[in-house]
């Protein structure tokens, strides 16, 4: 005996309901939730730059500052500058350097990272080993420099920025609480399809909803893991990537 319209309609949409929660929740887990919670934030703990000199000129003003132990070896001194809405930085750097890759990270004034810049730029004698304006975000209050590498040469060093412990607390909550979403939908889906393939309606019992509760949990809690594992490789990988694109690009100009 053929199943009813009405049947097979109900299988159609039971169906449509896990696969739709199924892509919902495998895009959340990969793409979302790694986005909001797994973006590194600035190590805080980190003393601030000295400024040195303050310049006031018609229509703007610069603040020459020193930078960290770590960068001083390389960059001397930068120097923020803002004229009318425009904020820039520029760098001046020793004169061992010739080429130079690094990081600028620019705060607002509560101290919230708005921006990270990339720079890559050679440094020549002529402009005074002084690096090309970077331009800013008009809400910028300060900023730090992290040089990632001199002289064609990757510089191995602690990153300034980390994935703080509220953010991987929230990442791993939330993972677990859309996994048991997940699992009680696919286990209501999969009774509604039995009872209409084999004529019976399966009961949800306490004890297969606290089995299923506990599996949920412990999945959230493995997926989270590798979720925070995948994101650190994945990242490195890119660095990497972008070295060798960086390092081709050199040899092809020469």
């Amino acid at each position: 005996m053929l199943p009813s319209f009405v049947t097979i309609s109900s299988l159609v949409a039971q169906v449509l309901i896990a696969l739709c929660a199924t892509i919902l929740y495998i895009f959340c887990i990969s793409h979302i939730l790694p986005s909001v919670f797994l973006k590194p934030r600035y190590n805080a703990t980190l003393d601030g730059d000295r400024g040195l000199k303050k310049y006031l000129f018609n229509g703007g003003r610069s603040i020459v500052y020193e930078p960290s132990v770590e960068s001083k070896k390389y960059i001397k001194q930068y120097i923020l500058t803002a004229v009318g809405e425009e904020k820039y930085i520029q760098c001046k750097f020793d004169f061992r350097v010739f080429s130079s890759r690094y990081d600028v990270f620019a705060f607002d004034c509560d101290g919230r990272m708005i921006d990270a810049i990339q720079i890559e730029e050679p440094i020549l004698e002529k402009y005074k080993y002084i690096s090309q304006p970077a331009m800013l975000p008009q809400n910028t209050a300060y900023v730090r420099v992290s040089v990632k590498a001199v002289n064609e040469v990757k510089i191995e060093r602690e990153p300034t920025l980390e994935i703080l412990p509220s953010q991987l607390a929230c990442f791993t909550f939330i993972t677990v609480l859309l996994t048991i979403v997940e699992a009680f939908i696919m286990k209501f889906v999969m009774q509604n399809i039995s009872g209409l393939l084999f004529s019976y309606a399966s009961k949800i019992e306490d004890q297969g909803n606290l089995f299923t509760l506990l599996l949920s949990i412990v999945v959230g809690l493995l997926i989270s893991a590798c979720g925070k594992t995948l994101h650190s490789l994945g990242k490195r990988e890119k660095e990497d990537l972008n070295d060798r694109k960086n390092r081709l690009k050199k040899e092809n100009r020469k």
